[in-house]
């Protein structure tokens, strides 16, 4: 199964393409969001199906430190359970750099 990871607008806009083909070709995945910018997600919502997956971690966070240390955490925990065979994430985004980072301590490839 592959995890396909987002957290902001941007990042939605450039995986649906990736999300629409997995599911086109009947490839298991399953969608992960973040909530880094769940305001802005609400904008663009429909050009994916709804995550299976939302972390919430802006409702904690007050600063990119704690946003980072939620997403590597609540991340951890759930790429650990679900144990995904790949996980595809785009941008530079602290998104981005925590569902890699959790990913590749887990031997995940990303």
């Amino acid at each position: 199964m592959i995890f396909v990871c987002f957290g902001t607008r941007p990042e939605v806009v450039k995986m649906a393409p990736i999300v629409w083909e997995l599911k086109k070709r009947a490839i298991p995945h399953k969608l992960l969001f973040t909530g880094q910018h769940k305001e802005l997600f609400e904008d663009v919502s429909d050009l994916i199906p709804t995550p299976d997956f939302n972390l919430n971690i802006m409702a904690s966070s007050k600063n990119l430190n704690e946003s980072l240390s939620n997403i590597l955490t609540k991340s951890h925990a759930l790429l650990a359970q679900h144990n995904p065979s790949l996980v595809l994430v785009q941008g530079d985004t602290t998104t981005v750099l925590g569902i890699s980072l959790a990913s590749f301590n887990l031997g995940i490839p990303v």
